[in-house]
């Protein structure tokens, strides 16, 4: 990249990070933590992530029904 474009990157980036530190937190927000669902987070990954593989198979690879069969359900 020219030295224009990664100053101009670097210019957009910190307009978009300005109001990071005007950004208030309600104290209710911090006084408990919050605790994750890693069972629902896990299941959203495993979801995109076999999305963006069968996507690829039948888009990117043009695979026969045969072929994606194999390849997207051979681990499973």
């Amino acid at each position: 990249m020219l030295p224009t474009q990664i100053r101009l990157n670097n210019l957009l980036y910190d307009l978009s990070e300005l109001g990071i530190p005007f950004n208030g937190v309600r104290p209710t927000s911090t006084a408990r933590p919050q605790v994750w669902d890693m069972r629902g987070l896990m299941r959203l990954l495993s979801l995109l992530f076999d999305f963006l593989t069968f996507s690829a198979l039948l888009f990117l690879c043009n695979t026969s029904p045969g072929e994606f069969w194999t390849a997207g359900f051979s681990s499973r």
